[in-house]
């Protein structure tokens, strides 16, 4: 047994999966800075700020990484 973060697909043919739970992400800022706020930070407002992200081949940047990339973002500003 193994915990696995991502898309199932990517998994090796032949493996059981079963989905037990989906969880949330949620964006972590300052409370000074301009995103804070009770209005949700829209993709595209994403796609000009700059991100601090888990390294390449985190499975929690995969799924942020697959989620954006589904609406065009461009990953010009994260910092790694």
């Amino acid at each position: 047994m193994d915990w696995f973060e991502g898309d199932p697909a990517h998994l090796p043919a032949g493996l059981k999966v079963t989905v037990f739970a989906h969880d949330e992400l949620i964006l972590v800022v300052s409370p000074r800075h301009r995103w804070c706020g009770p209005t949700p930070v829209q993709p595209a407002v994403l796609a000009k700020g700059e991100l601090l992200l888990r390294e390449q081949g985190s499975g929690l940047r995969e799924v942020i990484e697959q989620g954006l990339f589904t609406i065009t973002f461009i990953f010009s500003h994260s910092l790694h």
